[in-house]
């Protein structure tokens, strides 16, 4: 098993989006961190996806999110 796949069994996105203070409503739905989004269309639970943008994997929503390399994400 990759470090990246033990990773994402224990963290989930909603953890990583509550943790940096991002409001997450009914539904798991919230506002896409990565694309001019007026109404909430990112889904996040144990992983994530955007329905506008496509966007998807709790590790690339760390990298984004903190503007870090995938190493970094994957140790944080």
């Amino acid at each position: 098993m990759s470090i990246y796949s033990e990773i994402k069994e224990h963290i989930s996105a909603i953890n990583v989006a509550e943790h940096d203070g991002h409001q997450v409503i009914r539904n798991g739905m919230m506002r896409c961190l990565f694309h001019n989004d007026r109404t909430p269309s990112m889904k996040v639970d144990q992983n994530f996806i955007c329905f506008g943008c496509q966007k998807k994997d709790v590790t690339r929503f760390t990298e984004k999110l903190f503007g870090i390399t995938p190493f970094e994400a994957g140790r944080n």
